[in-house]
């Protein structure tokens, strides 16, 4: 059977001509990069009201979770410090965070579990944050007061897990990915990525 074909011509450093053969019956498929910061596409991403919870979940610390200037990370409860090897990853995940409006450690760590327990259905949010806990400076300090392991274990649970395994690995915040995410702009993210290569950048 013939196939149809177009041929173009160009020519070589020493005025040749080469031709080269395309035939148009073939499927092909063209690779397309589109570089999106990560400042523009994480605001298109979070709902503009979300869930309302208090910190942890408890009730006499509704004060302190309402509190602008509260940091988490001083709870004596929690005593958490950051890996200095960690610190600039540590710093884009804080920054991410404060774009959800999510400062309560427990709920991100639950978070960063769910994502890793469906990263398909909450991208791009979940490559955006993951990306974050590659351990890219040598071995990860195994301490439950170490934030940049608090986070890492979370993730790993949840890329062991299902879908719904985090809520009992962390019951006191019941916070959920879609209590925080856009999921209809998630969707239209999703569909663009099935035919364009989206990298997500810091700049």
């Amino acid at each position: 059977m013939a196939t149809a074909s177009t041929t173009t011509q160009s020519a070589d450093s020493n005025g040749e001509a080469r031709y080269i053969f395309i035939n148009t019956e073939t499927p092909m498929t063209f690779g397309v990069l589109l570089n999106v910061p990560i400042s523009l596409a994480l605001p298109q991403l979070t709902q503009k009201y979300h869930y309302h919870y208090r910190s942890r979940q408890f009730t006499n610390d509704v004060e302190t979770s309402n509190d602008p200037s509260h940091d988490p990370k001083n709870d004596p409860d929690l005593d958490l410090y950051d890996d200095p090897h960690y610190e600039n990853q540590l710093a884009k995940i804080d920054s991410y965070f404060a774009y959800l409006q999510v400062r309560d450690e427990v709920c991100r760590a639950k978070f960063l579990c769910d994502l890793a327990a469906d990263p398909s259905s909450y991208f791009p949010a979940s490559d955006i944050f993951l990306k974050e806990l590659r351990p890219q400076h040598g071995p990860v300090e195994e301490n439950p007061h170490n934030r940049f392991w608090v986070y890492l274990e979370a993730s790993r649970a949840g890329f062991t897990g299902t879908p719904g395994h985090c809520t009992g690995l962390y019951p006191t915040c019941t916070l959920t990915p879609s209590h925080l995410l856009n999921m209809a702009a998630l969707r239209v993210w999703q569909l663009l990525a099935r035919v364009l290569n989206i990298n997500f950048t810091d700049h």
